[in-house]
């Protein structure tokens, strides 16, 4: 089971099978992307954003990962219109012939286990519907004391309140017999959670 907030992310992942890659080639090629390409770039996010920003289909993903790929850093990050806004990584991110081996490697990797992908919250995500003691949770959230590109992201705003409510419900796991690990970090460049420390 696979359960990330970002709808669009998790469109990608159910999507993954042999054609996405020679799909994602195609984009590629029609849109002119390449090492070099802001202005391709940019006019392929203009159109995503366009067209397919409130969409969960093929085209979707297959896009959105193109952009990915060409993207500064690689990030995937939305403004409060839901819109892709990740400025072009031009001269450093490309679909490169290295990238296309890691993505058939991965999608043969996935296609040989059963995983379902979710797009919950961490809140309204439905525990019960896994609830026995053979479920291992790894839970891996925004950290509180650092600064990534997720907390300028409008879907994930994380707050002192959101550590305490998943400190509870991983408390309430505990009690309930399940097992699970945490990612997360206790100081950073001179920062403390003291809400993690104490709990």
């Amino acid at each position: 089971m696979c359960n990330d907030k970002c709808k669009q992310l998790m469109n990608i992942y159910k999507n993954l099978n042999g054609d996405f890659t020679n799909e994602v080639k195609e984009v590629i090629n029609k849109w002119k992307l390449n090492k070099w390409s802001k202005n391709e770039f940019l006019k392929l996010r203009q159109y995503y954003n366009d067209n397919l920003k409130n969409t969960a289909n093929r085209e979707q993903a297959v896009t959105l990962y193109c952009l990915l790929t060409h993207a500064f850093n690689n990030q995937i990050a939305f403004n409060s219109k839901y819109e892709y806004n990740t400025p072009s990584g031009a001269s450093r991110q490309y679909f490169s012939k290295s990238l296309e081996n890691k993505l058939n490697e991965y999608i043969k990797v996935i296609q040989n286990k059963n995983i379902n992908f979710f797009d919950y919250d961490f809140i309204s995500f439905p525990y019960d519907a896994f609830d026995n003691l053979e479920t291992f949770y790894y839970v891996d959230p925004p950290y509180l004391i650092t600064t990534g590109a997720y907390e300028k992201d409008y879907f994930c705003k994380w707050s002192n309140e959101y550590e305490y409510q998943l400190l509870n419900k991983l408390d309430e796991l505990n009690h309930n017999g399940n097992k699970f690990a945490l990612s997360n970090v206790l100081e950073h460049k001179g920062k403390e959670n003291t809400i993690l420390k104490h709990w």
